[in-house]
């Protein structure tokens, strides 16, 4: 990689390379020729300059530079809209995952089931606040634990007409009868968490250490002939399967060979004990160069990071921040209090209210919570200034905490994650462009 300040450099062969633009999250290939011209361009060489030594044009020269020298604004959020809002219905889980962050589902608190009542008033003053809120999350522990506060959380949204998706994050392990009539009838978008074969009984466990797989894969299937769901598998990558050189691909495969092609979210192991925490991901990030070949190929992978980076790339979204936590999307634990984020539960020095405080005050500490968490600015910490993949990088508050222990500074190891995404996804687009010719 050729930093170049305002852009940098990936050759793609001996002749082209492709040109990234931080800035404006823009890129295109070049013939390596005029490497040189853009170098000068980028130094603030003038046109009159470069045309006695090159043969270029006033209008390209004028495009080069003004790509070179836009800036991409972060986009705007409707303060009436949430993208978001995580509501942990069950502070309790039927399994024993080792990684777990949430001290298996508890959060540290005791164990116990979201109120009907506090269900009822964690709705009506969200939609009060914001008249739109894109998905309504149900989260653990176990959210099947308690199938009453999915019916009467779809129930809710149905009847007050409201253009919201409904998800659940489950272990897969509980699957009645209702449960499916729940999912084919309100639509509702399941995440299944879920390991390999390999693995799956020694990281994800139920109580006393019984194997899970076997129902988890029976009920995942049953699930799929029944509602065509789950919607997104979940994958926790840890050292485990780091030290035994499990790669990405060979996951996405085997999870493919048994459901299908259904999307996989892969999350390095945080917040958990030092034998499973994963430091080093460039594992993950090399994965990119097997997916993009497969997928060259016909085979047809979708990781969801590797989408989100394309996203970007295609829309030029630009964002200053590391997530939507505390602005659009908070998260209520299971006695009503309310934080940016899941990760944060158990802290209390980020809760932001209790859904039962008087509305007046409710609002006031959500208004005071949006100015602090949306006008964050990464930016402003030095190690992101220049940074070429600061307009980009998306990140997890909870998860910079748990690293840096500090929300708003993610750690070195994901920087170099990001940074390496990056690089490797520009590459294998180039190539894929290349091939096209």
């Amino acid at each position: 990689m050729d930093k170049k300040c305002n852009y940098y450099t990936i050759s793609l062969s001996d002749t082209k390379s492709i040109i990234f633009l931080p800035n404006s999250i823009d890129y295109f290939i070049v013939q390596n020729n005029v490497l040189e011209i853009l170098s000068k361009i980028n130094s603030g060489v003038a046109f009159e300059e470069l045309t006695d030594q090159y043969s270029i044009s006033r209008n390209w020269f004028d495009k080069i530079s003004a790509r070179l020298a836009f800036q991409q604004n972060s986009l705007s959020w409707d303060e009436k809209r949430l993208s978001r809002l995580v509501i942990n219905i069950s502070n309790d889980c039927n399994m024993r995952c080792k990684y777990c962050f949430a001290n298996h589902g508890t959060y540290n608190q005791s164990q116990r089931l979201m109120s009907d009542e506090l269900l009822i008033e964690t709705l009506n003053n969200f939609y009060t606040l914001f008249p739109q809120i894109d998905i309504i999350q149900l989260f653990g522990g176990e959210p099947f634990l308690n199938e009453r506060a999915i019916e009467i959380c779809c129930e809710y949204v149905n009847k007050h007409n409201y253009n919201t998706r409904t998800g659940v994050v489950t272990n897969g392990s509980l699957l009645t009868q209702n449960i499916i009539w729940l999912i084919k009838k309100y639509k509702i978008n399941i995440t299944v968490s879920i390991d390999i074969e390999l693995f799956h009984d020694e990281l994800r466990p139920f109580i006393s250490d019984k194997p899970s797989y076997g129902l988890i894969k029976k009920n995942i299937q049953l699930m799929q002939s029944e509602t065509n769901e789950p919607s997104l598998l979940e994958f926790t990558y840890t050292k485990v399967h780091d030290s035994k050189k499990i790669t990405v691909i060979s996951i996405l495969k085997e999870l493919k060979d048994n459901f299908g092609e259904i999307p996989v979210h892969i999350a390095p192991a945080s917040g958990c004990e030092a034998r499973y925490t994963l430091e080093d991901k460039s594992q993950i990030s090399d994965s990119i160069h097997d997916i993009f070949k497969a997928n060259r190929n016909g085979e047809r992978y979708s990781l969801t990071f590797i989408n989100s980076f394309l996203f970007s790339l295609k829309n030029r979204n630009g964002n200053k921040g590391f997530c939507t936590a505390g602005f659009a999307t908070y998260s209520v634990s299971v006695n009503g209090d309310i934080f940016p984020c899941f990760h944060f539960i158990d802290n209390d020095a980020f809760k932001i209210a209790n859904v039962y405080d008087k509305f007046d005050l409710l609002k006031k500490s959500i208004l005071i919570a949006k100015e602090k968490y949306y006008h964050f600015d990464k930016s402003n910490i030095l190690k992101c200034q220049n940074c070429d993949a600061r307009k980009i990088c998306r990140g997890c508050l909870g998860a910079n905490f748990t690293d840096t222990n500090n929300a708003f500074v993610c750690s070195n190891s994901h920087c170099e994650f990001v940074k390496k995404s990056l690089h490797n996804i520009l590459y294998e687009i180039g190539c894929t462009e290349l091939a096209q010719y």
